[in-house]
């Protein structure tokens, strides 16, 4: 028998969405993270529903050529992504602008990754599906506390 903690009142609830984490400073949680979607689309043919929304992810250094932890935080993201496989454009201010309808304006001296392997796992239809796959194994929840 499998046995799990149970939200209480005072636990706050889950965001909707949660980030497939492809935007990791190391290559192999980056390639993880990729090989991760493999199998959320599996649960999504079990659950017959949508659990992985797939969408691009943007990381933006406004002054990549600093000496700040912004800077080398895309740095290293970039390199990781690369390293791992994953194709990540490297955006000018003003492609970004023109990527984003206009929507995002960004100063001259900035830098955005474009990663388009990116996605988010809808958290709350995730739990939910998972939770009534284990129901019919015959898995059994019980509170604690």
């Amino acid at each position: 028998m499998y046995h799990r903690t149970l939200a209480t009142a005072a636990t706050p609830p889950a965001p909707p969405f949660q980030p497939l984490k492809l935007t990791e400073q190391d290559a192999l949680l980056v390639h993880l993270g990729t090989e991760a979607s493999a199998y959320w689309r599996g649960l999504e043919v079990l659950a017959q529903r949508q659990l992985l929304h797939l969408c691009s992810s943007l990381e933006i250094s406004c002054a990549p050529d600093g000496s700040h932890a912004g800077a080398s935080a895309v740095a290293a993201i970039r390199d990781a992504s690369r390293a791992a496989g994953l194709h990540v454009a490297e955006l000018r201010h003003d492609e970004v602008a023109e990527r984003c309808s206009r929507s995002l304006l960004l100063p001259h001296t900035a830098l955005a990754l474009l990663n388009t392997d990116a996605g988010v796992i809808r958290a709350v239809d995730a739990a939910a599906a998972l939770r009534a796959m284990a129901e019919r194994v015959r898995v059994m929840f019980k509170a604690s506390g």
